[in-house]
């Protein structure tokens, strides 16, 4: 086993400091990004995160023993517990590198990852006192790909009542790596009610942060009610998801969880699309994949910042616009649907990132100009990044040349008329016709994202990209796609 030397070494303690925190910080980015990023979900699934970094901080805690209590402070900062068991987590309660200065918390399980009954049990108990001793925690994160005894469910019924502790909690992310759902037409219905997350979060009165990923915990019980208003058809028009009656009467909560407990409320029972091959409503939820939700000091409230949402249903029988501005002050946007069902998610007054599918089901040429008119429409001026994606399902069929310039000028006017803060754009049309990859490439856009020093990617199908607004000597095709993550713009 390696010992610290008691030999000098030649750096100052200052020196050591700039050096240690520069690791931390990349450390803090290294981690993020393995919680965040939808290239990491298939390492989530078979193990935790690598912690490379925590590494190198290991071993320059080995070099000197003038640098040992140093570098042990710089890996406590950050708690990493990965697929822990119950002797793992007994000697994290006594090591000596987390203490007050502990500001950060990563718990991950891997897919295939399982204890026995006692062991789980012994674990849980000694990750309630290790986080007793922690009581400063900024950030806690939980991931997990498994689906049975540490699924997201069962480990924030385990854990709500800890986070208690945190009276400083800022930021909280809860995130499964598998669909909380089972696959059937109403998945929210198999919603979990997590009061006691809600009541610790009463309990944190700085939490400025909630994010949330293929979960999303309820007050009370989630039941189906059916309207008695229906359509023609005999469909009901609205699809209810009722919470506890005492969070409607706010007998047990209020300030900050109350706040949040309705916002979820709302997406629960807001109406989504019509099914007609279940006769049914399915509701806003259905459609969430993430959800970050963030407090407004000034209005003191919750709001969405950022969300991903991805649905192929029509939405037909349904208002227009059925979400009372639940994405107004939304920042971040990533949405796969039907034009149908995108227009009514609007208007969008703050967003600065939009990627965005949009997905024509045999509708004719002149009803893809219409409804690409009308997503162009929608655009708000305050986006700075924006990759659209067009399928026109009927690609079999080129578009006639007049559809084709319609495209193209429409197109052309979002730096200008619609988007005047864009700074980057991209643009893939993989199914609409061989015209915009072959002869006639979408010039106007091309001439409009030049006048105003855009950043312009088209890509065509088969994944062939060209690159304009950008000298070759700068051209690097993975800074350019993280440009277009989704998770580069979540805080």
């Amino acid at each position: 086993m390696h010992r610290p030397t008691t030999r000098p070494i030649a750096i100052s303690v200052t020196a050591l400091d700039l050096v240690l925190e520069e690791i931390h910080l990349r450390r803090r980015v290294s981690l993020r990004e393995w919680q965040e990023s939808d290239e990491n979900r298939a390492q989530r699934f078979r193990a935790g995160f690598p912690d490379h970094e925590g590494g190198i901080l290991k071993v320059l805690s080995l070099v000197h023993s003038s640098w040992t209590p140093l570098a042990r402070r710089a890996i406590g900062r950050i708690l990493v517990l990965s697929d822990i068991n119950d002797k793992v987590a007994k000697a994290a309660v006594s090591a000596p590198m987390f203490g007050y200065w502990t500001r950060e918390i990563s718990m991950s399980f891997s897919e295939s990852f399982s204890t026995s009954d006692s062991c789980e049990k012994a674990a849980w108990k000694s990750i309630e006192v290790l986080f007793s001793r922690i009581p400063t925690i900024l950030t806690f994160c939980i991931n997990t790909a498994s689906e049975g005894q540490y699924c997201i469910d069962n480990c924030v019924k385990r854990l709500s009542p800890m986070l208690s502790r945190f009276t400083r909690l800022r930021t909280l992310r809860l995130y499964s790596d598998l669909s909380s759902w089972p696959d059937d037409f109403n998945h929210i219905l198999h919603g979990t009610e997590h009061p006691s997350l809600f009541r610790s979060i009463e309990e944190t009165p700085n939490l400025e942060q909630v994010s949330l990923r293929g979960f999303i915990p309820c007050v009370g019980k989630i039941t189906n009610e059916e309207s008695p208003n229906k359509n023609s058809s005999g469909h009901p028009l609205s699809y209810h998801m009722s919470l506890a009656t005492e969070l409607e009467c706010s007998a047990t909560l209020k300030g900050k969880a109350f706040n949040l407990a309705k916002l979820i409320h709302c997406i629960c029972e807001s109406p989504l699309a019509l099914l007609d091959s279940h006769r049914d409503v399915t509701s806003l939820a259905n459609m969430v994949e993430y959800v970050c939700f963030k407090f407004d000091a000034i209005h003191q409230r919750f709001f969405i910042q950022a969300i991903t949402l991805s649905e192929d249903s029509s939405g037909d029988g349904l208002p227009s616009h059925p979400y009372e501005d639940l994405f107004r002050d939304t920042e971040v946007l990533d949405v796969f649907s039907m034009y149908n069902i995108y227009k009514k998610l609007a208007p969008f007054q703050s967003l600065r990132f939009l990627r965005v599918m949009i997905s024509y089901s045999d509708a004719s040429p002149g009803k893809l100009v219409e409804e690409m008119s009308g997503f162009c429409r929608l655009l708000p001026p305050t986006i700075e990044v924006l990759f659209m994606e067009f399928d026109w399902e009927a690609y079999n069929k080129d578009l006639p040349l007049e559809t084709h310039d319609d495209v193209d000028n429409l197109l052309a006017t979002i730096p200008f008329t619609y988007c005047p803060r864009l700074k980057s754009l991209k643009v893939a049309i993989r199914l609409v016709s061989d015209l915009f990859y072959t002869s006639k490439p979408l010039k106007r856009l091309i001439q409009s994202c030049e006048k105003a020093h855009i950043l312009l990617i088209l890509e065509r199908f088969g994944g062939i990209i060209e690159v304009f607004g950008i000298s070759d000597d700068y051209y690097d095709r993975e800074k350019l796609d993280e440009i277009f993550e989704f998770s580069r713009y979540l805080h």
